[in-house]
């Protein structure tokens, strides 16, 4: 019974992301059919660099229509690699902080050196953003950091809702 009520959960779960997948796509077929002289914003760029960089994984697109890429974004990416690697190591420890998910994959060479490093990268910007007080200067570099980050650990992480 259990079971069935995950399948049927992680089936409605697929389908909205096959939604906002399709609802991404069409935005981004309608502002390449825009206007030539049209500007487009450098958070638009980063955003669609950063989904050409997964493959344009379906996962990763949903994850980042959700996040607003501001000085919240460290930490709110910080709580989406948290579930990633949660399930990954298929725990619901709640015990383990994020350094110790990060390590636990290390130790059992579930990910490689690369990922464990970006994942390391992300997890000391979330720490920065949300319990020193940087320079305001900083946010920006911050976020295009983990943004990019994310971008190249994402192919290394299994499917499934972030």
């Amino acid at each position: 019974m259990r079971l069935a009520r995950q399948l049927s959960e992680q089936r409605a779960e697929m389908e909205q992301l096959r939604q906002a997948v399709s609802h991404l796509g069409a935005q981004l077929n309608n502002r390449s059919a825009g206007s030539p002289n049209r500007t487009t914003s450098v958070e638009e760029l980063c955003r669609l660099k950063a989904i050409e960089t997964t493959g344009n994984d379906p996962v990763f697109i949903s994850m980042l229509a959700c996040l607003r890429l501001d000085s919240t974004f460290p930490i709110e990416l910080g709580k989406c690699l948290d579930r990633k690697l949660r399930e990954l190591l298929d725990t619901d420890d709640r015990s383990l902080n994020l350094h110790d998910l990060i390590m636990q994959v290390k130790d059992v060479e579930l990910l490689p050196e690369e990922a464990i490093d970006l994942a390391h990268a992300i997890r000391k910007q979330r720490n920065i953003m949300a319990h020193d007080r940087p320079d305001a200067r900083t946010h920006a570099a911050r976020v295009l950091y983990t943004l990019f980050a994310a971008s190249l650990l994402w192919p290394y992480l299994p499917d499934g809702q972030a």
